[in-house]
């Protein structure tokens, strides 16, 4: 049930009517909304694996291949990228187009092909 105060004095009061007389059933339905969850089945099954992870992993091997940083990570990609930007913008490197097998191998991969 609500408890409505329109005092401090009255907030003190239905504070102590609540822990007098409904303590032992918030605490019920809170053990039986407990019980409920781990009883249920969705919760015993074993999610799907995420495709993304596996993609994004690829992603990542790709670019330590491309950019030569065996250490790269999802955490430091975007620096290292910005400074091949900048080595690039600064003539100190070069790039080539990459040959089709790239794309070719990973054609397949695409998530839109996926059932």
């Amino acid at each position: 049930p609500a408890l409505y105060a329109t005092s401090e004095k009255g907030l003190e009061q239905q504070r102590l009517r609540a822990h007098k007389e409904l303590h032992t059933q918030v605490i019920a339905a809170v053990r039986q909304a407990i019980a409920a969850v781990q009883r249920d089945p969705l919760r015993a099954v074993v999610p799907l694996k995420n495709s993304a992870d596996q993609e994004s992993q690829l992603g990542l091997q790709e670019l330590k291949e491309l950019l030569g940083q065996k250490e790269l990570s999802w955490r430091n990609v975007a620096d290292a990228v910005e400074n091949a930007l900048i080595r690039t913008a600064r003539g100190e490197v070069t790039w080539r187009k990459r040959g089709n097998a790239a794309a070719q191998r990973n054609e397949w991969q695409d998530s839109r092909y996926y059932l």
